[in-house]
């Protein structure tokens, strides 16, 4: 019973009601205390919703502090047969999965990408000029400037830098010897 009726119960001025609610009560009473020797502190139920609102905010820290990592498998075919190939269902699974995507991006000839955040780390230091403007981008696009990558071994996106082949390894090779 819910303990405002309790002690509506309670401040009755019969006999009867009166007990009914010090009957009531021992059990509330011995419930509170359960729950403050485990340790909760709130003496009202949980509902169902802060009960779910408790369990994905858990949830979500736990998934916060993992590093998931995804095995991509594709299935050959849809009724699970061995040695048989269904390359419709091969080629549905790969377009879902984005590794046609990747596939164009190798074939265009822009394999490596690296983030402007991570560019920027890296080769950041290296800028003659500091006083550019200090975002990842434009970190990015100094460094590449200012050690005469030519255009079109590079994109630069929104959030990445797509580099022809071996690129990296030539910027990092005129910066070992730039210093």
């Amino acid at each position: 019973m819910h303990s405002d009726a309790i002690r509506l119960l309670s401040s009755c001025t019969y006999e009867l009601p009166q007990l009914f609610a010090s009957n009531l009560r021992k059990p509330s009473q011995m419930r509170t205390s359960l729950l403050l020797s485990l340790g909760v502190t709130g003496f009202q139920k949980q509902s169902v919703g802060m009960k779910f609102k408790d369990q994905l905010f858990k949830l979500l820290q736990r998934l916060e502090t993992t590093k998931p990592h995804f095995i991509c498998c594709i299935k050959p075919n849809n009724k699970q047969l061995p040695n048989m190939f269904e390359k419709d269902v091969v080629l549905q699974q790969l377009r879902s999965s984005g590794v046609l995507e990747v596939v164009k991006i190798s074939r265009s000839g822009y394999p490596t990408q690296m983030t402007h955040q991570q560019f920027a780390r890296r080769y950041g230091l290296l800028r003659l000029d500091h006083e550019v403007s200090q975002t990842p981008l434009s970190i990015s696009v100094a460094v590449l400037d200012q050690y005469n990558i030519h255009p079109d071994a590079y994109q630069v996106g929104y959030t990445k830098l797509f580099f022809r082949s071996g690129q990296v390894f030539i910027i990092f090779y005129v910066n070992q010897h730039a210093c």
